[in-house]
C-alpha cells in the first residue's frame, strides 16, 4: 500500500523540482552562518521530509543551530528556502514573536525580501561589498 501524505503539511513543490537536465545547486560554500552570537550549519540534503513523511524545502532547528535545505530544487528556489531559513533564524535570536507569528512573518517577508535584492542589484552591491566607490575615489568600507 502506498503511503500517501497528509496534504496540510505538504507544499505544491513539482513545478520547481530540478528537472533531470538541471545542475543541482551547491550551497557548500555556505556551511556555516554565524547569526546573532551563534553559529549555525547548514546541512544539504535531498528528498527532505520530516517523520511524519511530509516534504520540506527547509527547517531551522534553533535548539541544535542547523538549517537543513533541500538542494534537489532548481537554484531559484534553494537560494529563497535558504533565506526563508535564515530569517527564522534570525528572528529567533531576537525572541520577540511566537512561532505562529515568525512563520507568517517570514512567509511574507522572505520572497519580498528577495525580489528587491534581485531588481535592486546596486542596493545589494551597496550593503555587502567591501568597497563603495564614490566620484571615482575608492574607499574602505569598516
Amino acid at each position: 500500500m502506498t503511503k500517501t501524505l497528509p496534504r496540510a503539511c505538504c507544499r505544491s513543490v513539482a513545478a520547481n523540482a530540478a528537472s533531470d537536465g538541471d545542475t543541482l545547486v551547491n550551497i557548500s560554500d555556505v556551511s556555516t552562518l554565524d547569526i546573532g552570537c551563534f553559529t549555525y550549519k547548514v546541512r544539504e540534503l535531498n528528498d527532505y521530509r520530516d517523520e511524519e513523511g511530509c516534504i520540506l524545502m527547509g527547517s531551522t532547528d534553533v535548539a541544535n543551530n542547523v538549517i537543513s535545505i533541500d538542494t534537489s530544487y532548481n537554484e531559484e528556489v534553494v537560494r529563497e528556502t535558504l533565506l526563508h531559513e535564515l530569517m527564522h533564524a534570525l528572528l529567533n535570536d531576537t525572541h520577540v514573536v511566537d512561532e505562529e507569528v515568525e512563520e507568517k512573518l517570514v512567509r511574507v517577508l522572505s520572497p519580498k525580501l528577495m525580489d528587491t535584492c534581485k531588481r535592486n542589484p546596486a542596493l545589494v552591491e551597496f550593503l555587502f561589498h567591501r568597497e563603495v566607490h564614490t566620484n571615482d575615489k575608492k574607499r574602505k568600507r569598516s
